[in-house]
């Protein structure tokens, strides 16, 4: 008997039975051919899934012109990836020039996105940072956190304490959506109007993060 079937899920596994006519077999033929194609995409022209070899930790993705399956590294898929985060492992001083924050200690960076205190960008996209550095002597006034990307301030945030030869101490932080192109380079970077001293105790009141959003 031959069964009726408009995708692959409605196809009865058990069927022809053994009883089944010889004549019916191009019935048969002409049904799965019917089935794959209206399960497939017709245009199909090449294998569904592209060849495996040394394709570890690579993700699937349909191609930009939408006609295609193509694999990606992590660090060319999308949303989420390119994540990292780093720790400070020691006090810096910074004079009056802006100077690169160094953010040393890995807690997580499964792609080797943060290195040497910067971030290298492979894939045009849009993405995220955040950061923050704790002040842990006193310090004249107009003390500036920024985000640079190829050496120019992109973010610049001014934390003033008109309470000047204080000990006070307190936080800076800035974060940013950030549009970039492949090869763009990004990192963090401190100023101040005398000599500031940022702390690095190997924990989270000094650390930098990001990921690429799309």
């Amino acid at each position: 008997m031959l069964e009726d079937a408009t995708y692959i899920s409605q196809l009865q596994k058990n069927d022809p039975g053994g009883t089944d006519l010889v004549s019916q077999g191009d019935d048969h033929l002409r049904l799965i051919k019917k089935v794959l194609q209206n399960s497939f995409e017709p245009a199909i022209d090449s294998a569904l899934i592209p060849d495996i070899t040394d394709k570890e930790n690579h993700l699937l993705s349909v191609n930009e012109t939408a006609d295609g399956i193509i694999w990606r590294s992590t660090s060319e898929t999308t949303t989420g990836s390119n994540y990292f985060r780093y720790w400070k492992s020691s006090n810096q001083s910074i004079v009056n020039t802006s100077t690169r924050i160094v953010f040393d200690v890995e807690k997580e960076d499964p792609g080797s996105q943060w290195e040497s205190s910067m971030w290298t960008i492979g894939v045009t996209g849009i993405y995220h940072i955040d950061a923050n550095a704790r002040i842990v002597e006193a310090a004249i006034p107009d003390h500036d956190i920024m985000i640079r990307i190829n050496g120019e301030a992109y973010k610049q945030l001014s934390y003033t304490d008109y309470g000047s030869g204080t000990n006070k101490l307190h936080s800076m932080q800035i974060s940013a959506n950030m549009m970039l192109n492949a090869g763009d380079v990004v990192d963090i970077a401190g100023k101040s109007e005398s000599q500031l001293v940022l702390g690095g105790s190997n924990n989270s009141l000094a650390s930098v993060s990001g990921y690429r959003i799309r």
